[in-house]
């Protein structure tokens, strides 16, 4: 394990990503687990790190609206204007999977949870990556998230391969979840910005 403080030593993060290795950073919500969202290497990793089944998916994050539509198997009619107004931040949509993930990203819904993140070290992870990635909050499974790296379980850290010190994320609340699979959509959790995704919808709803 590395400490990453200069922005400069990024590319070695990228190398690390694309090896199929997992790098923690901060996201705009908490620090989550970062890797690649195609490897079945590293969402094994993550899958096996966390504990968690494969019933239950991983969220995903992207550097542009590009990545997300190849992520993707359709574009709904509100993902456009959900993305204009909320994007980069900390909304997460639900869409209907590309094909060829690993089944951990999916757990079998056959769709994927991603957004934009606001500016933070994980935007720019996938700004340079180019592909979509993981961002699971960095804790074990039924522990609270890390909002610095001094919050990180020890255990965690040694058993990932790069840690980006981006001192303190707002750690307030997650990200909010949208369903877009589902007409109307579903709001799986508030998170940040629950209220005014709601009126959003509302006032779409409104003009008919």
């Amino acid at each position: 394990m590395m400490l990453i403080f200069d922005e400069s030593q990024f590319r070695q993060a990228i190398n690390t990503l694309r090896n199929g290795g997992l790098v923690i950073a901060p996201t705009e919500t908490f620090y989550g687990i970062i890797a690649d969202a195609w490897s079945q290497k590293a969402v094994d990793r993550i899958v096996r790190l966390k504990e968690r089944d494969y019933g239950n998916p991983i969220p995903l994050i992207a550097g542009d609206t590009i990545t997300v539509s190849k992520s993707v198997a359709m574009i709904p009619p509100l993902f456009k204007p959900l993305a204009d107004k909320f994007w980069p931040g900390p909304l997460t949509l639900v869409l209907k999977a590309a094909k060829g993930f690993p089944d951990g990203i999916t757990a079998g819904t056959d769709s994927i949870g991603i957004r934009i993140p606001a500016q933070s070290p994980a935007l720019d992870l996938a700004k340079f990556f180019r592909g979509p990635l993981t961002a699971t909050s960095a804790n074990f499974t039924g522990r609270s998230p890390a909002r610095h790296v001094k919050e990180l379980d020890e255990e965690l850290v040694r058993a990932v391969d790069l840690v980006i010190d981006g001192g303190w994320t707002p750690g307030i609340k997650p990200s909010t979840i949208l369903n877009l699979t589902t007409d109307p959509p579903d709001l799986i959790r508030s998170g940040v910005l629950g209220k005014q995704v709601i009126d959003f919808l509302v006032k779409r709803s409104d003009r008919g």
